[in-house]
């Protein structure tokens, strides 16, 4: 039984990787490879101080970031999360999931590195007598999985994978898998001598996948996976479609639900058993890990004379009190303390006496936010009958209570509506109507139920008509028109009808529901009625009904466009506060204002609609050149920003709400309209646990990542403010003379708490956010001023390296003009690095606005040349004055025959096209004795300088010139 694993039981001893963190990438890469492991673990003196796993290894690849030589310390994910191989199989799944992380280190009561464990050591122990209910594959897989074409790029599916954050892209044709593309897979590319942007990924996919059908037992999947040697099944069904895919993490679903069984059969057990499980509670740590840190279930546990020796977290803060309160009262002196509405707790407790428990459900007042508890008390007593003390179990049923009260409402709207209902079966049948049906159709709810809705047909459709309505619900589970219909007495009359499908978990239709009215009473016209059945009539805003067809047709085309959406659901905090407080009629005044301010801070393509009470949606595209979490999380808080001004509005100065928001992102989240929806509630249903106005996303990880690039973003914003940011200059030299000619300035970041940063560290953040253009432009402004102060002592032209976006948004040219305009430096005494990559996205954009620089004299130097795709006949219509070759093909010179012909090459193209050549990573004198020979113009690299300060630069021209004068 898992209840009796601990850490140590998972682990493989043997199957640790460790390196030290000086080490190359390169050698992490091949040993990872070489022993099929899925992480390196970096050790110095005995202890973890980093982790590289697979993820790392993808990122780097797809980013076209891997350098065999970068040393582990630079890609490492820093102090891993370590627990002692002593704890529990529960807990440690608990601490490894609740961070959202794939390892965990194991490290002794001195911190020493013992062990790491992966999701595959939770899988592996995870065997068919833990399934708690019988489960076929189609219950934990991945519905809808991604795939590519064979025709696609490797580029482009590692691509996928990194933004998309899974761990495989599926490879298929005609809905047939052909392969698959995995991290694994990113290992064995990294050093491949491979243009992955321009190999179909069907050359390097792996095949074949292995399959599974839909309706296999589940706890078949862990030893099929072990004995076949992979981590991942494609799920078939029997026509060989693919429906779902199957991996590690979904396996580990069944482990939620071992844990809430062990919990439940720990407070469950009544008498005897229970006394016994008290009594080791405190000898058996995975018990009481598991009700100490249980979020389902609150436990309170009390001797005879109701002193409280144990109480869990979710006990607390049901109750709302604290650890050291709750220790200091008598049980019925809890109880009263929480302010639960009920008397005489201790005579209640006392009548336990003569009754095995006593269940109650009270509701708590919490600041004016009610909450609905229920307790279930239960009398512990030894083998003789005699009272020894009580177990408490407390949960928040809120949830439970309120749906109750809306199944009360909807029952209430559905006796008294003006509106007809008819709910049918999935064969059509009528299965119940409403008084409003029989005072409009005349037919009583006895005539009508189990008849097909046809009784009422008028006979003025024709078959067209129908076989279209049906149609059209099929495939959007909705249809809403004007029809003909017919009462009872034979007259016939005009309504207007609304029919929506409600399908069951299997996504099989299990009921139609049609609402409908009498539009000869109505009276209105066909735009009224079109307007009231499409809009909230509170706020005007489009209502549910508007909203899942909107949102239907935007993932269509999405789907096509193989675009990304984010659906937030929005909801106001404590909004029930406003209306005890001021009455209904403020509180829609309160709503009608929000959503008047949402609809007006929302952008063209935006979907924003009410849900109900103070619910509202917001769906919103995602710019697929900004990371997803991040600008979904700055809309959020733009959107609880323009909530959270005071409304002013009459008879309630000053009034401010404030709001809390779940997301689900289209298409990882889910594929439709329902499954987005859903687990953007879900998403809420989470932030509100958390705390009121906060946001969160339907996978935790996410919220996490967003949370810490959004703190990166700030901090950087404070960092450009305060002068943290810094520019070093690495100095270019002209081979011919050894003179310094050039600098390229390199940015860099004083972190008042973390020392000096590099680019790697926070220019990906920049990049991704609006801060592109203001650190631009602070670059440019500081290497002009830069630029002008050293004329003092020679002509040293700043190259200045400019990104992909700053090309796109076409301001890299005007923001030059100014700047030489405010400095008065001679334009030549500037130059642009650009990428060779970052041109051939948009060729025509990057050379209108690599034209405008020329004409400002600024010169223009292709970066990284040889690492992209230029062709000739490209290059010589660029406006460039120098090739910079990468620092890749420099590296192995006079000892690569292969390089050394490919350098020689590029500087004689380059002359002949009257370009000059830089040579980057220039490290050994052979390398500059070769380029020399070669005809290189200018070289740059460790060998002739690191970067360094401008005032390090100024002594080596001053160096220079008394040099000359001497």
């Amino acid at each position: 039984m898992i209840e009796n694993l601990t850490l140590a039981d998972l682990y493989q001893p043997g199957s640790l990787l460790a390196l030290s963190p000086d080490a190359p990438v390169s050698l992490a890469l091949a040993l990872m490879g070489e022993r099929g492991s899925s992480s390196v673990i970096l050790e110095r003196d005995g202890r973890a101080v980093g982790i590289f796993t697979e993820r790392d290894a993808l990122h780097l690849v797809a980013r076209g970031d891997y350098h065999p030589d970068t040393p582990l310390h630079a890609l490492m994910t820093p102090d891993p999360l370590a627990a002692s191989p002593e704890m529990a199989f529960a807990e440690g799944y608990a601490l490894m999931a609740g961070n959202g992380i794939r390892h965990l280190t194991l490290a002794d009561a001195q911190g020493r590195l013992c062990g790491v464990l992966s999701e595959s050591n939770f899988v592996h122990a995870l065997g068919a007598e833990e399934l708690l209910v019988p489960r076929t594959v189609a219950d934990l897989m991945t519905r809808d999985p991604i795939t590519l074409p064979p025709q696609a790029s490797v580029a482009e599916a590692l691509t996928l994978m990194a933004e998309r954050h899974i761990s495989s892209v599926l490879i298929a044709e005609s809905g047939r898998v052909l392969g698959i593309v995995s991290e694994r897979d990113a290992i064995r590319l990294a050093g491949a001598d491979l243009d992955l942007s321009a190999t179909p990924v069907a050359d390097q996919m792996s095949s074949p996948v292995h399959r599974i059908g839909p309706d296999r037992p589940a706890y078949e999947v862990t030893p099929r996976m072990r004995e076949l040697g992979v981590r991942r099944l494609t799920v078939e069904d029997a026509s060989g479609r693919l429906v779902g895919i199957l991996t590690r993490s979904d396996l580990l679903k069944d482990i939620q639900d071992v844990y809430m069984h062990l919990l439940r059969r720990v407070v469950a057990v009544q008498g005897r058993a229970l006394q016994d499980a008290r009594r080791q509670l405190s000898k058996q740590s995975v018990l009481r890990s598991l009700l100490e840190h249980s979020e389902d279930l609150g436990v309170v546990a009390a001797d005879a004379d109701q002193s409280i020796h144990f109480i869990n977290d979710t006990a607390l803060a049901a109750l709302g009190l604290t650890a050291a309160t709750a220790r200091l009262l008598p049980l019925s002196g809890l109880l009263a303390a929480a302010g639960l509405a009920v008397e005489n707790y201790a005579g209640r407790l006392a009548a336990l006496a003569g009754a095995a428990h006593l269940t109650l459900d009270l509701s708590r007042d919490t600041g004016g936010d009610q909450r609905w508890l229920r307790l279930v008390a239960s009398a512990i007593r030894n083998a003789a009958g005699d009272l020894e003390g009580y177990l408490l179990t407390v949960q928040d049923i809120t949830e439970e209570h309120t749906a109750r009260q809306q199944q009360r409402l909807v029952t209430t709207l559905f006796d008294n509506t003006s509106e007809g209902i008819l709910i049918s079966d999935a064969h059509n049948r009528i299965l119940t109507v409403n008084p409003a049906f029989t005072a409009i159709t005349g037919y009583s709810a006895a005539e009508a139920v189990g008849q097909n809705p046809r009784l009422l047909n008028s006979g003025r459709h024709d078959v067209t008509f129908f076989r279209n309505l049906w149609e059209q619900l099929e495939r959007t589970g909705a249809w809403n028109g004007e029809v003909w219909n017919r009462r009872k007495n034979g007259e016939v009359y005009p309504e207007w009808l609304q029919i929506n499908q409600v399908r069951g978990t299997d996504g099989q239709v299990v009921q139609h529901v049609a609402i409908f009215s009498d539009l000869s009473v109505a009276q209105r016209s066909a735009e009224e009625i079109d307007y009231l059945r499409h809009h909230d009539p509170l706020t005007g805003l489009p209502n549910l009904t508007r909203l899942r067809e909107r949102l239907g047709e935007a993932l269509e085309r999405l789907s096509r466009e193989r675009g990304r959406l984010a659906v937030l659901v929005l909801d106001l905090d404590r909004f029930q506060d406003v209306v005890a407080t001021h009455g209904h009629a403020a509180g829609d005044d309160a709503l009608r204002h929000i959503g008047e301010r949402l609809a007006a801070a929302t952008q063209p393509a935006d979907i924003v609609a009410r849900l109900e009470g103070d619910s509202f949606v917001i769906a919103r595209p995602i710019d697929p050149g900004l990371e997803a979490s991040v600008q979904t999380t700055l809309a959020a808080e733009a959107l609880q920003q323009v909530i959270r001004r005071p409304l002013d509005q009459a008879g309630l100065p000053d009034l401010t709400v404030t709001a809390t928001i779940g997301v689900a992102l289209y298409p990882e989240d889910g594929a439709s309209v329902t499954s987005l929806l859903r687990n953007a509630e879900s998403a809420l249903k989470q932030a509100k646990l958390a705390s009121r106005s906060s946001i969160a996303f339907y996978r935790p990880e996410m919220t996490q990542t967003a949370r810490r690039r959004i703190q990166l973003e700030s901090e950087l914003r404070r960092a450009l403010a305060g002068g943290e940011l810094r520019l070093f200059y690495q100095p270019i030299v002209a081979v011919a003379t050894g003179r310094l000619v050039a600098a390229e300035a390199l940015i860099r970041w004083q972190h008042p708490d973390d020392g000096l940063l590099a680019p790697r560290d926070f220019i990906e953040a920049v990049e991704q956010s609006d801060l592109v253009h203001p650190v631009g432009r602070w670059v440019l402004e500081q290497a002009a001023a830069q630029a002008r102060d050293w004329l003092a002592l020679d002509r040293v032209r700043v190259s200045v390296n400019v990104t992909g976006h700053q090309i796109a948004a076409g301001r890299v040219a005007q923001d030059l003009k100014e700047v030489l305009d405010h400095t008065g430096l001679d334009p030549s005494l500037l130059c642009l690095e650009v990428l060779e990559s970052v041109l051939l996205r948009d060729p025509d954009q990057a050379l209108a606005e690599l034209n405008r620089v020329r004409d400002l004299g600024v010169s223009i130097a292709l970066d990284d040349f040889g690492s992209g795709y230029s062709s000739l006949s490209y290059l010589k219509h660029l406006p460039v004055d120098y090739l910079k070759i990468d620092r890749g093909f420099i590296r192995h010179l006079a000892h690569d025959p292969t390089d050394e012909a490919i350098v020689r090459s590029t500087i004689a193209m380059a002359h002949s096209l009257g370009k000059r050549v830089v040579a980057e990573g220039v490290e050994t004198a052979d390398q500059l004795d070769y380029l020399g020979r070669a005809g290189c113009d200018l070289v740059q690299g460790y060998l002739l300088g690191r970067p360094m300060e401008a005032s390090a630069i100024a002594a080596a021209l001053g160096s220079a010139r008394e040099t000359t004068r001497g």
